[in-house]
């Protein structure tokens, strides 16, 4: 895929400075990111667990009580 690293490096930006919206804009991101992977190969430690670490707070703001929306 051409320009994969700058679409990498912009999905982790988006990630790290926009705020989440809904739950697409928590999949969205690493789908894209496992997509990349085989051309690119894995991220760094550091980036992947940083994209762990902010998914998961993200994915707690959308949880309710119930486990439901």
């Amino acid at each position: 895929m051409p320009g994969a690293e700058r679409i990498r490096e912009a999905t982790l930006r988006c990630v790290r400075e926009e705020e989440c919206a809904d739950a697409c804009w928590l999949r969205n991101p690493i789908e894209l990111v496992e997509v990349l992977e085989p051309q690119l190969g894995a991220m760094s430690r550091r980036d992947t667990d940083e994209l762990v670490r902010l998914s998961t707070a993200n994915a707690a703001r959308f949880a309710a009580a119930d486990g439901g929306r």
